[in-house]
């Protein structure tokens, strides 16, 4: 049994940092280039509720290197997983965290999105959702719009 638990560990510790680095490596490769995209768009599209405040904040720092090297660049944030909820206006409270980053994202010149097909399904409606946040119809097609456009798309 305890060999099985080291056998579970190291292959937690080789998968577990896969999905960072390939995010880590597409913003390197952006801060590395001599001409970068238009701009970079991140989707995030979680089930479980948890994690999205510490992803607000990976937006929020790569947004922030990626500005330095590139002052032009454009971002964009599309959300349409379970994690948009949280930017319901009734989650003011409850959430007031990640209305304080998403906040904090849009004053920084970063369109944060939702979907609102998506929103839909659960009953909510455009005006449902926090004032600074952008209802689009549906996600999955921003996406690609954003991408036609020259955006480099980071899936987190």
């Amino acid at each position: 049994m305890r060999s099985l638990q080291k056998l579970i560990c190291f292959i937690l510790v080789l998968i577990a940092p896969t999905s960072a680095a390939l995010e880590n490596k597409q913003v390197i490769n952006i801060i590395e280039s001599d001409t970068p995209p238009v701009g970079v768009v991140f989707e995030v599209m979680e089930w479980e509720d948890g994690n999205f405040e510490e992803v607000l904040k990976t937006i929020e720092r790569y947004s922030e290197e990626l500005k330095y090297r590139h002052p032009n660049i454009d971002f964009a944030v599309v959300s349409h997983g379970a994690e948009q909820f949280s930017l319901l206006k009734e989650n003011e409270q409850s959430k007031g965290n990640i209305h304080l980053l998403t906040q904090s994202l849009v004053d920084d010149g970063i369109s944060v999105e939702v979907c609102a097909t998506h929103a839909s399904w659960r009953g909510n409606e455009k005006d449902d959702f926090a004032e600074h946040i952008k209802v689009v119809d549906r996600a999955p097609v921003m996406i690609r719009e954003y991408q036609s456009r020259g955006y480099i798309l980071i899936r987190l």
